[in-house]
């Protein structure tokens, strides 16, 4: 199989040819090479040490040394940056790389079978793990690398050691636990269901990877565009991050206005919400109160105070997690005021007290979490009529929205006047 390769990295894989070096190229180039899709972002790795890519290139192209010390050299060739790597089999924990002799482990590294197939010039498709139906289906699947037996859980003193689940790609790379999470969310690829199991079962492993990773990761997962199915699938990994959301998981609400359980509601208000991260992450704490709260009152259950506990809750584990602290802020506020009755007779007043973005953030936050209730079209309905608040205190803005005396009708004529 032939791909058509840019010229600028053929010629820069050429010239690592004539000095009798292998080439191979990794990553998500090879997937959209294979189908046919443009793409502007190479990487190559190679068995020529960083010490001979630096005497072959730095004289012939202009080069950016800077990640040189993580093995990894960027060659500019006309206005593509092109990445060229000595094989690698890890990063060491200090953050540099340990550096191994053949392709096969440096694609091991790269913990998924999709993510394991490279391309060369001359031998076409290289695919030492059986990626490449992974890779090419309708949908990408993340099936973990398993060339080795499972690592094996420390034995509990004095009980039988535990069976022995967690693959080695994982214990060697934690990130991976967060790759797969994330493209699933952001990406819609699939996971297999031994690689979903094994992740699901090993949620300890997530603590390993650094607070910035964790962090970076986090937000492309709540911001996803299958957060919900990602909170459903990976409740494990949420619940070992927020020890909390367990109690909520399966909780019956016992409420005629609530159809789900109770994480089943916080995962579908996080999905049904606006992409923002503010929000969507009060959305997932603004139920945690809820247990700690119960009051049976015979026909149904009293929540009275939830919204206080769920804000302290809320700032206790993000400043627990490390979180910014102003994030934490505006978070615990959300979670405070979630179960207020804001609405378009009185949101002006909200808006006057708390500032145009708080009190659109409310809003927001009540029609996600109005219309994760129940399936019904006058809840879906209920949550577009605040949506339509949510823009109208957006487009009006502060100089308008301060003024308690406005209703909606005005604030309608007002903007058609004004021309907004």
């Amino acid at each position: 199989m032939e791909l058509s390769v840019p010229s600028q990295v053929a010629e820069i894989i050429g010239i690592l040819k004539e000095h009798t070096y292998e080439a191979y190229l990794v990553g998500d180039c090879v997937r959209l090479l294979l189908k046919g899709e443009n793409c502007l972002d190479f990487d190559i790795i190679t068995d020529a040490e960083m010490g001979r890519l630096l005497a072959i290139f730095e004289d012939r192209f202009k080069t950016n040394t800077d990640y040189v010390n993580k093995g990894e050299l960027i060659i500019i060739n006309g206005a593509m940056g092109i990445s060229v790597s000595p094989y690698r089999s890890r990063m060491a924990e200090d953050g540099r790389p340990v550096y191994c002799h053949t392709p096969e482990e440096d694609l091991k590294r790269r913990a998924f079978r999709a993510n394991a197939v490279a391309y060369n010039l001359t031998d076409g498709i290289f695919d030492p793990f059986g990626g490449y139906e992974e890779l090419m289906g309708e949908n990408v699947v993340l099936s973990a690398i398993v060339t080795d037996e499972p690592a094996q859980k420390k034995a509990v003193k004095g009980k039988p050691e535990p069976v022995s689940t967690t693959f080695s790609v994982f214990e060697n790379s934690p990130e991976a636990m967060l790759e797969a999470i994330r493209r699933y969310s952001t990406e819609g690829v699939e996971v297999s269901e031994e690689t979903l199991a094994n992740i699901c079962e090993n949620p300890e492993i997530i603590f390993r990877v650094s607070r910035e990773e964790f962090q970076r990761n986090f937000r492309s997962i709540m911001l996803g565009k299958r957060v919900t199915d990602t909170l459903m699938q990976f409740k494990e990994i949420f619940f070992a991050l927020i020890p909390k959301l367990r109690e909520t998981d399966g909780y019956d609400q016992r409420s005629i206005v609530q159809e789900y359980p109770l994480y089943e509601h916080i995962a579908r208000s996080v999905g049904y919400a606006v992409p923002d991260f503010t929000i969507r992450t009060a959305l997932l704490f603004h139920g945690i109160g809820k247990p700690d709260c119960a009051a049976d009152m015979g026909t149904h259950i009293s929540y009275s105070g939830h919204a206080v506990r769920g804000s302290m809750l809320t700032r206790e584990i993000m400043t627990e997690l490390e979180f910014p602290a102003e994030l934490t802020r505006q978070v615990s506020f959300l979670v405070y005021h979630h179960d207020d009755d804001i609405n378009e007779s009185n949101y002006t007043s909200y808006t006057a007290e708390y500032g145009t973005d708080n009190a659109r953030m409310m809003v927001l936050m009540k029609a996600a979490d109005i219309r994760a209730k129940r399936s019904d079209y006058d809840y879906e309905q209920r949550a577009g009529e605040l949506r339509f608040v949510a823009d109208e205190i957006g487009r009006i803005g502060n100089e308008y929205t301060r003024k308690n005396s406005v209703t909606l009708a005005d604030l309608k004529k007002l903007t058609e006047s004004l021309g907004l």
